[in-house]
């Protein structure tokens, strides 16, 4: 969103959060994910990175196309950086993944 116009109404308060996000490391963000196998995750499953739990998927499934599963979910800005190794908790079960970049797959 270009915060640069003036004509938006509700424009001082866009700009008052964009720069509390940009400040906050423990803001959360939406992030892309790359689990391992083929066990999905699902709505309401703990991310954890570092040790620490991180965040919540929002939804998640197998991706025939990629042949793995993938997934997205609210997690600490710190954490967001594509490459980032992960865990996500799955029916008491760790599948390690890590944070990829949007879109999953690109027509060639």
């Amino acid at each position: 969103m270009n915060l640069d116009k003036d004509d938006l109404v509700g424009l001082e308060a866009l700009r008052v959060k964009a720069e509390l996000v940009k400040n906050n490391s423990n803001t959360k963000v939406l992030a892309s994910f790359v689990l391992e196998g083929r066990s999905s995750a699902r709505h309401s499953d703990i991310i954890i990175a570092g040790g620490a739990e991180t965040g919540m998927v929002t939804s998640g499934s197998y991706s025939p196309t990629l042949e793995t599963a993938i997934g997205m979910g609210y997690i600490e800005k710190k954490n967001s950086r594509p490459g980032t190794v992960i865990s996500v908790t799955v029916r008491k079960r760790a599948l390690p993944g890590k944070i990829s970049q949007r879109p999953f797959y690109k027509r060639s």
